[in-house]
């Protein structure tokens, strides 16, 4: 079963329309297959990074629980699965158990450094970062994948693209007029380059 065509971006107040889409998304996919961790984690994070910021406690409280469980179910066929143990990590953070949230947090970086063995993964890991709007960690991600590739892989331009929504979303301008650089010299994109130039 294949994520692809759900990484639609969801994380804020704006966005309600798209986040109620990624849910569906990720429950669709459940559904199609109940064992498919990745979309626990995805349906985790909906709740606890986006849904669970509402104003009404109770409600949000619920959310929160549920993205506990969505994690749980994620490790429950996927026990080696970093990003679940870093939804773990925020639940007990808003819960004040900062002891669990170390632990969590500790277990979480354990796995994605074994996890993380080859430029493939790091390859992935910038995509997953880059849908959860993990901006920090996909740049992270993105240069270790750039260092440790083979050098006859290109770096192909829709890569770069979402490399500059990273870039930009952390406050980076300088860096990605450079990144669009490269974009230009790839396939000579001339148009996408002076739309960030002149905007």
């Amino acid at each position: 079963l294949n994520l692809s065509g759900l990484n639609v971006s969801y994380g804020n107040s704006e966005q309600n329309a798209l986040i109620q889409k990624a849910k569906l998304n990720f429950e669709d996919a459940i559904q199609l297959d109940s064992t498919f961790a990745e979309a626990y984690v995805r349906l985790g994070h909906i709740y606890i990074s986006s849904l669970s910021f509402i104003p009404t406690i109770s409600l949000s409280e619920q959310y929160m629980d549920s993205g506990l469980v969505m994690a749980q179910k994620a490790i429950h066929y996927d026990e080696k699965n970093s990003w679940a143990y870093l939804l773990l990590k925020n639940y007990y953070i808003h819960k004040g158990d900062f002891t669990k949230a170390n632990e969590y947090a500790d277990k979480s970086e354990k796995l994605s450094k074994e996890n993380i063995q080859d430029w493939e993964k790091y390859w992935l890991y910038f995509w997953l970062a880059s849908a959860m709007k993990d901006h920090y960690h996909a740049i992270e991600n993105f240069y270790r994948y750039k260092q440790t590739k083979p050098q006859e892989i290109k770096i192909v331009p829709n890569t770069l693209q979402s490399l500059i929504s990273n870039l930009d979303d952390t406050g980076f301008p300088e860096v990605s007029q450079k990144v669009a650089l490269e974009i230009l010299n790839f396939d000579n994109d001339s148009a996408y380059f002076f739309r960030r130039l002149w905007r």
